[in-house]
């Protein structure tokens, strides 16, 4: 069976976004994975193990009954760069033929000390081989 990647790093995501992918699946009969990457250093702490749940659940609400015949959800809790994220997810799943990444608005908030923090990396994916739509929100 063939799959779509529906892949991005904010909640909730973009809905025209979602949409997008869902309206692929549709039409040429494919199954929807989406991988959410929750960009937080270090280990998974108690606190990153609740929203990693909560994500899961609000996903599964936001997708409800437009989503095709199947949709996996995957949510990852990392500090690596999302398109690496990407990049080996699509290694290890075979079956995918098309990914939409829907990113997240570049834009840092401040930290303790005042400093400002980035997301974790970049959406650099340079050795995707398979097509890759990247659907961004108007400024």
């Amino acid at each position: 069976m063939k799959t779509i990647l529906f892949a991005t790093d904010h909640l909730p995501p973009d809905p025209k976004a979602l949409d997008y992918a869902l309206l692929l699946c549709r039409r040429i009969t494919a199954r929807l994975d989406v991988l959410h990457i929750l960009p937080l250093g270090g280990g998974i702490s108690a606190p990153q193990k609740r929203q990693k749940a909560m994500a899961t659940d609000r996903f599964a609400q936001l997708l409800g009954d437009r989503s095709p015949a199947r949709v996996n959800y995957h949510c990852e809790v990392t500090g690596e760069a999302p398109g690496t994220i990407v990049e080996r997810y699509v290694r290890t799943h075979r079956n995918i033929v098309l990914t939409v990444v829907d990113p997240r608005a570049p834009q840092g908030r401040a930290g303790r000390k005042g400093k400002t923090i980035r997301p974790a990396g970049n959406w650099s994916i340079r050795k995707l081989a398979i097509p890759l739509v990247l659907v961004k929100k108007a400024p």
